[in-house]
C-alpha cells in the first residue's frame, strides 16, 4: 500500500470511532440529517480512497 492509501486507512478508523463514540445533537430534522449523513458519508469516502483499485 502506498502512504496514501495507508493516510486514508487511518483517517477513516478515527472518523468511524468518533462517530460512533458522540452522540447527535437535537434540534431541526434538516440539521439531525446533515449530521448523520456527514457521519456515515466521510468515513465511506476514505474507505473508498483507502481500497479503490488502481486502473
Amino acid at each position: 500500500m502506498s502512504f496514501g492509501r495507508i493516510l486514508c486507512l487511518i483517517l477513516a478508523i478515527i472518523f468511524t470511532l468518533l462517530n460512533l463514540t458522540r452522540p447527535l445533537v437535537g434540534g431541526d430534522p434538516a440539521f439531525v440529517w446533515g449530521q448523520v449523513l456527514a457521519r456515515v458519508g466521510v468515513p465511506i469516502l476514505f474507505y473508498y480512497l483507502a481500497f479503490r483499485k488502481k486502473k
